[in-house]
C-alpha cells in the first residue's frame, strides 16, 4: 500500500500489485455479508436501478503514477440503489476491521 496525494489536499491510500489476494478474500466475504444483510432486512429492491454499484479502493498498477479506482465487492444481488445503500453498513464495518480504505459507490443509472 502506498499514500499518495491524488490532487491538493486528497491523500488516499492506493493498494498495489500485492495488496490484491488479500483484497479478493475480503471482497468476496464482504459480497457474502452484504447479501446476507440484504435477505435479514427482507429482500426489498428500493430505489433506482443501478449498474455497478459497490464498494471501492484505489489501486496503483505497476509504474504507474497515478491510481485507478478498482470495485472489490460488488451488489448484483439487488437492482435498487436505496436497498443497496441501506444494506451495506455490515460491509463497511467489515472492512473497517481489516483496515481496509474502501469507499461506497452507487454506481450509475440504468
Amino acid at each position: 500500500m502506498k499514500t499518495i496525494e491524488i490532487y491538493p489536499g486528497r491523500i488516499v491510500q492506493a493498494y498495489q500489485e500485492a495488496d490484491l489476494p488479500m483484497l479478493r478474500h475480503a471482497g468476496l466475504a464482504a459480497e457474502h455479508i452484504w447479501l446476507e444483510e440484504w435477505e435479514r432486512q427482507g429482500c426489498h429492491d428500493e430505489g433506482s436501478c443501478c449498474l455497478g454499484k459497490g464498494f471501492e479502493v484505489y489501486f496503483l498498477p505497476p509504474r504507474a503514477k497515478r491510481p485507478q479506482t478498482r470495485m472489490i465487492a460488488r451488489c448484483d444481488f439487488v437492482q435498487g440503489n436505496v436497498s443497496a445503500y441501506k444494506t451495506a453498513g455490515p460491509v463497511r464495518d467489515f472492512f473497517k476491521e481489516w483496515g481496509i480504505m474502501a469507499d461506497y459507490n452507487d454506481g450509475v443509472m440504468d
